[in-house]
């Protein structure tokens, strides 16, 4: 692997290159990809949605960001308005569920020592 910090165009943008085989960054995506899957399937496991989606979202937040820093694109005004469409309906599903009249609110399972059983 090789670092390398490249001026772009833009000269108060530093770039760094990272020279990588393509078959170790593949192999590290999809390592990362399915840690970040299960982690996030054990989150929506053990605690209510409500709480959960507001980390899912900033998933756009945290592509714009690297999309920026590695590559120098920002998003057009359709992909921003696609991404508040998403953001915006997801919140909307959230505030509506946790309104709903008679609805029991979901607790975090608790981990202490005298509530597991044993």
């Amino acid at each position: 692997m090789v670092f390398m910090i490249n001026q772009n165009r833009c000269s108060r943008c530093a770039r760094i290159s990272v020279h990588v085989r393509p078959e170790y960054a593949f192999a590290l995506a999809g390592m990362f990809g399915s840690v970040g899957v299960m982690c996030l399937t054990q989150a929506f496991r053990l605690a209510p949605v409500a709480v959960v989606s507001p980390f899912e979202f900033s998933a756009l937040i945290w592509a714009t960001l690297l999309g920026y820093i590695l590559w120098g694109e920002l998003p057009d005004m359709i992909t921003l308005a696609g991404a508040g469409i998403v953001i915006s309906s997801g919140l909307y599903i959230i505030y509506r569920e946790t309104i709903k009249v008679g609805q029991a609110r979901p607790q975090l399972p608790s981990m202490s020592p005298d509530d597991t059983g044993q």
